[in-house]
């Protein structure tokens, strides 16, 4: 069990896709790929500032298969990869680029 907060500084790029095409997608794109700066803090550690997080949003079309993917986070030590969580009575949804 991973007790980690992060917390986003500022959002550096988002592209939305459609089944993984990064075309650009039509109204009903189910992905959105977020880079960000952000910081973190594990457990009730201090905050580590200036990391860097790719995260991977999938609109499943129902809640239970939405989820999560933190592709990478790096905080000058070199990326590290955490797992996918997939969605615990929460709900992505992705229209048109605006969700």
């Amino acid at each position: 069990v991973f007790d980690v907060k992060i917390q986003t500084t500022e959002i550096t790029a988002l592209q939305f896709v459609d089944n993984g095409d990064p075309a650009p997608p039509e109204a009903d794109a189910n992905t959105a790929i977020m880079t960000a700066d952000v910081r973190i803090s594990q457990g009730n550690g201090p905050w580590t500032e200036g990391c860097v997080v790719t995260v991977t949003f999938v609109d499943g079309g129902e809640p239970q298969n939405d989820s999560v993917t933190f592709n990478s986070v790096d905080c000058g030590g070199g990326a590290s990869v955490f797992p996918t969580l997939f969605l615990n009575g929460g709900n992505i949804q992705i229209h048109e680029g605006t969700k």
